[in-house]
Parts: structure tokens; C-alpha cells; sequence
């Protein structure tokens, strides 16, 4: 079995979306805060620069702004032996 792995620096997609949530504490009154980004994408997303996300709390009435750092792969299994 061999493997190569692409690194992707850009993604010209204007919604992306994807399987998986982040969950932080509000800095002000600690109820959990959720971005599911199967149903909240983002929009034309950078892999060489911060990207900021954004968390909305509704008990505090503030919208916070975390700078997160993304890395995209992609990996390819194959083994020669199965070649037709």
C-alpha cells in the first residue's frame, strides 16, 4: 500500500461546508458556544492565513471573533497490485 499526501493552500469554493463542530466556552458567562460547520460553512475559507470564526452567544447578547489557523489535506491510498 502506498500513500501521497497533497497539501491544499486554497480552495476557490464560496460555501464550504463540512463534518465537524467546535465548541468553546463564552469568555463572559461560560455557556458552551457551537459552530456545527455541516450547517454553517465558511465562505471562501484560507489555509495559509488566519481565518476568522465567529461564535454568537445569546445569554450575553455578544458575538465573539476567534482567529483560527485551518490545514487542508488530502490523502491518496492506493496499491499498485490492484492496477488494471
Amino acid at each position: 500500500m502506498e500513500k501521497k499526501v497533497f497539501n491544499i493552500e486554497s480552495l476557490e469554493i464560496k460555501r464550504f461546508y463540512f463534518d465537524g463542530k467546535l465548541v468553546i466556552k463564552c469568555p463572559s458567562c461560560k455557556v458552551d458556544l457551537e459552530r456545527d460547520f455541516s450547517s454553517d460553512y465558511l465562505s471562501y475559507p484560507s489555509f495559509t492565513e488566519a481565518e476568522d470564526i465567529s461564535f454568537y452567544c445569546d445569554d450575553c447578547e455578544k458575538e465573539y471573533i476567534l482567529p483560527v489557523n485551518m490545514k487542508n489535506t488530502i490523502e491518496i491510498t492506493y496499491d499498485l497490485k490492484n492496477m488494471k
